[in-house]
């Protein structure tokens, strides 16, 4: 973006202040300012077993995180102001330690191997930071000014969060955003907490007359920073890693570090999104259109280290397959290796992490139908080429764990569909509740029209299971209700139609009038497979996402004081 554009957003944002800045009251007067926000204790247990570590980790203490948060709202004549600040800070626990030293010896072995590949034997770069400092952070969530240019135009301008969607753990229109899964996955209740905010405009035209809205979004790749683009998944070697993953770290420099600046993926470029929100024959509904980054990452491999790997390890006994190379190499994503560290004969790495730029066309639509007394739902996304892991048959993809998927990017389009049924249960009778229950069903399916078998496509980087054409999850909440709300307990159920896995997490929340609050939940895995630290890719052919999950069942306590 120009530095004409940058300094016109500014100057309006400023004109929008001056404009707001009463002439004879002080702020004191007016009354302006709100303040809230919280203090957060989180501590998470382990209730199984991680295989990747050489003692029993079970009933150890995964995480003790305190997060202050705090909101700060300004409404003055002309112009709102919003501030959304949040800081967080962990312990080290025991559990983590371990971690921490089995990524270290896992960077110096892996990445020795890559140096060595890339003619550089020696002495490896330093590994990445301890996992407590990627946990930690200070966030300026959301800064923003709110104002209104007519009686039916308003602007939101600068660092905020836009939610398209509402489906439940999976998304379909809500892109826009990616979201931090580092510390937590995709378990935290509130999705705000994990969306990763962006700065833009945001503008609102009402449009009476046809009984919608239409709003215009634009975002500025290089005022926004790198990371604040795509979903972040655990791929640190943190609590969250998918298995035999924990305790290593991909994005040093000489495994798949991340490349935000790729040719298919620069982050500094531009974003938009259109979305026309209307109400018409008692349905509501939203048409949209958003050009941002694929919110789920891709892993392109190195083609001059990778068919290496198998040879080296076998001592030689395996040879080099020329074709191999060939084959990384007519991938619809190049490897670029830019961020890599550099070795002799070139970038000394396995491959490098990207977040490619796509179209995606959706719309929503919900109504509530009397005689059944539910609300229906659908979201539908159409995305145009989404890349896709490939390479499930070459030497390095069947002979070393982990590196399955990783041979090439294939671009797929890609149609996302949910359903969803809500309805109020009336169980008081049969489970004492103060209220009615709220259930809530959803079908979420995924569906590739040009899907090819000799694509060799793989449900994620490092997941041996072959990517099917129709991929199905279905999901059911029920949420309850005692003792006038102050008990509030929750069962979330998911089941992978395709591939066999589940997770189960029931939760109870506690509240105690306008200020405490005390979540308890397990968060349980259920996985047909239960993939091993070392093991072979040819052995990983069940491996799925929700199996990834498999051994990581947790205990979360989580302690908030509301102010």
């Amino acid at each position: 973006m120009s530095n004409k554009l940058v300094n016109a957003l500014r100057g309006a944002a400023a004109l929008a202040l001056v404009a707001s800045v009463p002439t004879v009251s002080t702020a004191a007067d007016l009354d302006i300012l709100k303040v809230s926000g919280y203090i957060r204790q989180a501590l998470q247990l382990n209730l199984s077993d991680a295989n990747e570590t050489a003692v029993n980790d079970r009933w150890d203490l995964s995480m003790s995180r305190t997060t202050v948060r705090v909101d700060v709202e300004a409404e003055l004549p002309n112009v709102t102001f919003v501030g959304i600040f949040r800081a967080s800070r962990e312990v080290e626990t025991n559990y983590l330690k371990r971690l921490n030293a089995l990524k270290d010896a896992n960077t110096q072995l892996f990445g020795g191997l890559a140096f060595a590949l890339a003619g550089s034997p020696g002495t490896v770069p330093a590994g990445s930071l301890d996992l407590e400092e990627y946990y930690d952070a200070e966030d300026m969530r959301e800064l923003y000014a709110e104002f209104d240019v007519t009686d039916r135009i308003s602007v939101r301008l600068g660092k905020q969060q836009v939610a398209f969607g509402e489906t439940d753990f999976f998304q379909a229109n809500d892109i826009l955003h990616g979201f931090d899964l580092t510390w937590r996955s995709f378990l935290e209740t509130e999705n705000e907490e994990l969306r990763k905010p962006l700065t833009m405009v945001n503008a609102t035209v009402q449009v009476p007359e046809l009984s919608g809205k239409l709003q215009l979004i634009y975002g500025p790749g290089d005022i926004n920073p790198n990371g604040a683009f795509g979903t972040e998944l655990d791929i640190l070697g943190g609590r969250f890693a998918s298995q035999p993953n924990k305790g290593l770290s991909f994005l040093d420099t000489t495994i798949t570090p991340y490349n935000y600046n790729h040719s298919k993926g620069d982050t500094d470029e531009d974003f938009w999104a259109v979305r026309w929100s209307g109400y018409s024959f008692d349905i509501n509904y939203s048409l949209m259109y958003v050009r941002q980054v694929t919110p789920t990452p891709i892993v392109v491999g190195n083609p001059n280290v990778m068919p290496l790997v198998v040879n080296a390890l076998s001592g030689g006994a395996v040879p080099v397959d020329p074709t191999e190379t060939a084959f990384m190499n007519s991938g619809d994503i190049p490897f670029e290796g830019t961020t890599c560290a550099q070795g002799a004969t070139g970038p000394a790495c396995f491959g490098e992490t990207v977040y490619p730029f796509v179209n995606t066309y959706g719309g929503t639509a919900s109504y509530y139908d009397a005689f059944t007394d539910a609300v229906y739902s659908t979201e539908l996304s159409y995305i145009v080429d989404k890349p896709f892991q490939s390479g499930r048959f070459c030497s390095f993809c069947t002979g070393v764990s982990g590196f399955v998927g990783l041979a090439r990017a294939i671009r797929k389009d890609e149609l996302s569909l949910m359903l969803r049924g809500e309805k109020l249960l009336y169980l008081s009778d049969y489970i004492g509740t103060h209220r009615a229950s709220f259930l809530s069903i959803q079908v979420f399916n995924r569906w590739l029209p040009d899907f090819e078998k000799n694509d060799q496509l793989t449900v994620g980087p490092g997941f041996g299971q072959p990517k099917k054409r129709w991929e199905t999850t279905a999901t059911a909440i029920l949420a309850m209700n005692y003792l006038s709300d102050r008990i509030n307990p929750t069962l979330a159920f998911g089941y992978d139609v395709s591939y066999g896995s589940a997770f189960f997490i029931p939760s109870v929340n506690l509240v105690q009038g306008d200020v405490w609050r005390l979540l308890i939940e397990a968060d349980l895995f259920f996985a047909n497979d239960d993939r091993k630290s070392g093991e072979t890719a040819a052995n990983e052919q069940e491996d799925n996402i929700i199996g990834s999950f498999n051994q990581n069942n947790q205990l979360y306590i989580r302690l908030t004081r509301q102010f």
